[in-house]
């Protein structure tokens, strides 16, 4: 009956802004015609794998970089537990779900948090973004979305992970996920100098054939470009377990969200 209502409430109103109560405190704002709205209200967190893994990991003090931000789920998480002494670092180049962040951001009255309204690849200058439809903005991309609405092509400022860092002084990144719909290997090339330091950070990436394929770009050169790095520690978040799961190598996948290291994260979680 609960589904029931908020599906024919969507069709209904569409354009209906809804705020929602996640992760005990904290507070999201979406339309009824965002996809996430419907999780929501039936009180669903969106890649719950990730969520939880998030609850496990950060700590007061640590820096976060959210990489595909979208309306700011995962920043808001992050910003929640690295509290004041630490910062979050939010990317999202589209414009609507840029304003979302931003609104949500205020809306939880995080202090801690840098937005910045560019998309992230292994270049400076311009790149262009497909877009999805209303309330699809999960699957806007540098390649094709992966849903068969795409409305337009925007032109979008991009930079380099190691750009940013240089230039915004970040001495240090402890936590990094990276979820832009198939163009992850280009986050990756830009982040060279970020990637091959001992402290290099822990990597939550988004895995799927679906989206990298029309860039270009497989799951396995996106392992391989992780191992170039001395990135062996491979895992997937099992909810059952409550922990991490090493993570074989696979030829395929269709979806998948996988935690990175340069060390053995199995004793920690």
């Amino acid at each position: 009956m609960r589904e029931w209502f908020w599906v024919v409430r969507r069709r209904i109103q569409p354009d209906r802004f809804c705020e929602f109560t996640f992760d005990g405190d904290l507070r999201i704002g979406l339309s009824l015609q965002d996809e996430l709205a419907l999780r929501y209200a039936l009180g669903h967190e969106f890649e719950l794998d990730v969520c939880e893994f998030f609850r496990k990991v950060l700590k007061p003090g640590q820096v976060v970089f959210d990489v595909g931000a979208n309306v700011g789920q995962f920043t808001l998480l992050a910003a929640k537990r690295v509290g004041t002494t630490g910062c979050v670092h939010a990317f999202e180049p589209a414009p609507e779900e840029y304003r979302k962040l931003c609104a949500n951001v205020s809306l939880n009255r995080f202090s801690n948090v840098h937005i910045n309204h560019v998309a992230v690849c292994d270049r400076l200058g311009e790149a262009v973004l497909r877009t999805a439809g209303p309330g699809l903005g999960l699957y806007n991309s540098l390649g094709a979305p992966l849903v068969s609405t795409l409305i337009g092509y925007i032109s979008v400022p991009c930079t380099t992970l190691d750009c940013y860092l240089e230039g915004k002084g970040v001495p240090k990144v402890d936590l990094m996920k990276i979820d832009v719909e198939g163009a992850e290997l280009g986050v990756l090339r830009g982040a060279a100098h970020l990637l091959s330091r001992s402290d290099a950070p822990v990597i939550v990436c988004e895995f799927s054939d679906l989206t990298g394929t029309d860039i270009g770009h497989s799951t396995r050169e996106l392992r391989r470009c992780l191992e170039a790095f001395a990135y062996r520690h491979i895992y997937r978040y099992s909810l059952e377990r409550c922990c991490l799961v090493p993570e074989p190598v696979r030829e395929r996948y269709e979806y998948a969200n996988l935690v990175c290291s340069k060390y053995d994260l199995s004793t920690s979680g």
